[in-house]
């Protein structure tokens, strides 16, 4: 299979599986325009490279990127095989087509299959509903099992879809990433009350609360919103809409994963936060984005977030060559985890003052002290931070 892969509709290279390895090249216009979407594990260059980055099939991180997981890929597969496809013959490159130009960031993919034929012939309204572009107000959206059959490709564990939004008529559009004018592109979280895993309940709630927290600390956040009612089966909710960052009045903006841009796996005792700051400050050359990661760092150490994973943290580049940390993105407590996704210090539990202060002399962050008693002021769902 080949696929061309396009950045805002100039094309960027190709990709090729028909030798049984995965195969991209640069374009030639690409090469010389000197924008780098990759630079560590992808850099521009001339010639066939052979992919063998640790993802699936070997495809390198930039790509990879674009790939759903959890819930996103389990919609995927449940559309194949209700076409009698078997998820496991699908191809790398053949979900890059699925997903087309529905990925996050700025790349796409073609040409796009288009979902009709995986899609099973006998699903009841729920697949209609998918298809179909439908507008609600906030009031009225339909019930959380309906919901879920609009989601596609967003990540995560739980269910997602994006969404356009308009915020002085608070309505919705669903079923199409092409907005009326006014809307803006959103990811809308759904709260699916009861049926969420245990301990996951006003799961939406709590990640408004805590993205609120954050702001006040002076920790860049997504615009959000929380949509607050009773659906058509009777069942209150409390979904949570945040804005796209990968998205803005231009158009998209290319978004890399840390997982993606220094070909990291969500392992555990695999990663730290050192190796995120290096990468950050080699990335962007800008001190304040390290001192930006601090506060990020101190606060998911104080308010109990340590579903801080490599795919939890990202990189934007807004304008060609010039990288930023994104905003703060599934901030959750989660008090179901013992240890951090990233190691602190050498360390993934029972993190201290000393230690963040550690970490904050590293990597040259001169009011570290001051920010972790900002930050802690704030109040946390801990007792205190152990010196």
């Amino acid at each position: 299979m080949r696929l061309e892969v396009r950045y805002l509709e100039r094309k960027v290279g190709r990709l090729d599986d028909s030798t049984g390895r995965i195969l991209f090249q640069y374009d030639r216009d690409w090469l010389r325009g000197g924008i780098e979407l990759s630079p560590f594990y992808l850099p521009l260059q001339a010639g066939v490279i052979t992919l063998q980055g640790p993802f699936e099939g070997g495809l390198a991180g930039l790509f990879a990127d674009a790939l759903p997981d959890y819930w996103g890929r389990s919609i995927m597969d449940r559309r194949l095989r209700e076409s009698g496809i078997n998820p496991a013959t699908v191809s790398a490159l053949k979900r890059l087509a699925l997903v087309g130009g529905g990925s996050f960031g700025a790349l796409s993919y073609h040409p796009a299959e288009s979902e009709d034929c995986y899609e099973a012939r006998t699903l009841d309204e729920a697949v209609h509903f998918a298809r179909d572009v439908l507008r609600f107000p906030e009031n009225e959206l339909p019930g959380s099992k309906l919901m879920q059959e609009a989601g596609s490709n967003p990540g995560g564990r739980f269910p997602k879809i994006c969404v356009g939004w308009q915020p002085q008529t608070r309505q919705l559009v669903i079923g199409t990433q092409h907005y009326p004018e006014g809307y803006l592109p959103c990811l809308l979280k759904l709260d699916l009350g009861k049926e969420m895993p245990q301990g996951k309940t006003d799961l939406c709630r709590r990640e408004y609360e805590l993205l609120e927290r954050a702001e006040r600390r002076g920790i860049r956040c997504p615009r959000r919103w929380l949509l607050e009612g009773v659906d058509d089966v009777h069942q209150a909710y409390a979904h949570l809409l945040v804005q796209r960052f990968d998205r803005s009045t231009d158009g998209a903006v290319h978004l890399h994963s840390l997982s993606g841009i220094a070909h990291k796996l969500s392992v555990r005792y695999a990663n730290s936060y050192e190796e995120l700051f290096r990468l950050t400050s080699t990335l962007t050359r800008d001190q304040r984005e390290v001192d930006q990661l601090f506060r990020r760092m101190v606060f998911n150490v104080l308010a109990g977030n340590r579903d801080d994973h490599v795919r939890n943290h990202a990189f934007i580049m807004p304008e060609p060559n010039q990288w930023k940390l994104s905003p703060a993105y599934d901030l959750t407590p989660t008090p179901e985890l013992a240890e951090h996704s990233l190691s602190i210090n050498g360390k993934w539990s029972a993190i201290t003052h000393g230690d963040l202060l550690a970490v904050g002399k590293q990597f040259s962050v001169r009011q570290a002290a001051s920010i972790i008693d900002e930050i802690d002021s704030g109040g946390s769902e801990e007792s205190g931070l152990p010196r």
